[in-house]
């Protein structure tokens, strides 16, 4: 399970089973932004350079398929997660 998100860490744009399948949703879902000076759609590297995938929770892909990506979340052991599952992690260990 794979989340696709921006570097600044606000939204996650797509989420899928697999990383080509997160990427999709980005695809189908964000219009590609344009160069200010010549109007000309940015290249694939610069728009992708925007992004960043990481493994993530059955739970998170099934909170984004219900809420969308507007949504805070943290990581456990360097994957995506809920809130909840976070807290529920700090809990468990204190």
């Amino acid at each position: 399970m794979y989340v696709i998100y921006d570097h600044e860490e606000t939204a996650i744009y797509g989420a899928g089973a697999t990383v080509a399948e997160a990427w999709q949703q980005v695809m189908d879902g964000c219009d590609r932004p344009t160069n200010a000076f010549d109007g000309e759609p940015v290249s694939d590297d610069a728009w992708f350079a925007r992004f960043r995938a990481r493994g993530a929770t059955a739970a998170l892909i099934a909170q984004v398929e219900s809420e969308g990506g507007n949504i805070a979340w943290g990581y456990i052991n360097g994957a995506a997660c809920t809130v909840a599952e976070l807290v529920a992690t700090i809990w468990d260990e204190a």
